[in-house]
């Protein structure tokens, strides 16, 4: 019996942890209004029109995207104070999860697991160098319709 109990005490702490629908749907609008708002508000109030000066144009959209994420960084860093009680390095570290890989055996810290990175690193840029444009060709010899998504990918179109 006095298992149950604790295993009830437990479950009490981790419904605690936990978020209510309620906070969640705050922290999303926090999160995503202030963006949105500066995209399809202020950006058209702002904005030169695109044919005269695309230029001009172009750099009012980067600098109100710039200034929605600072906004959603110094958004982070209230939610980290407001659970964690501060938002110093070792805080901002651990909640990142950039510690020393572990020894999965022994648990270990080890930093020579950190070399895993380099080849990791060296076959993610020979995938990209050496077979993007063939996987590119053959998902568009696939699917036609995507050939267009891709190239405005590419351009900065999509």
């Amino acid at each position: 019996m006095p298992k149950k109990m604790k295993d009830k005490s437990a479950e009490a702490v981790e419904t605690e942890d936990q978020y209510s629908l309620v906070k969640i749907l705050i922290i999303w609008a926090a999160a995503t209004l202030p963006m949105a708002i500066l995209s399809w508000i202020i950006f058209p109030l702002m904005a030169s029109d695109f044919e005269s000066d695309p230029l001009g144009s172009s750099v009012t959209r980067v600098i109100l995207l710039t200034v929605g994420l600072i906004w959603l960084f110094v958004l982070s860093l209230i939610i980290v104070r407001q659970e964690e009680g501060n938002v110093g390095w070792t805080t901002i570290k651990r909640r990142l999860r950039l510690n020393t890989p572990r020894d999965p055996k022994s648990g270990e810290q080890r930093q020579r697991l950190w070399l895993w990175v380099i080849p990791t690193l060296i076959g993610i840029i020979l995938l990209d160098i050496v077979l993007a444009s063939t996987i590119d060709d053959l998902w568009v010899s696939t699917f036609p319709f995507f050939a267009f998504l891709i190239l405005g990918v590419v351009l900065g179109l999509a």
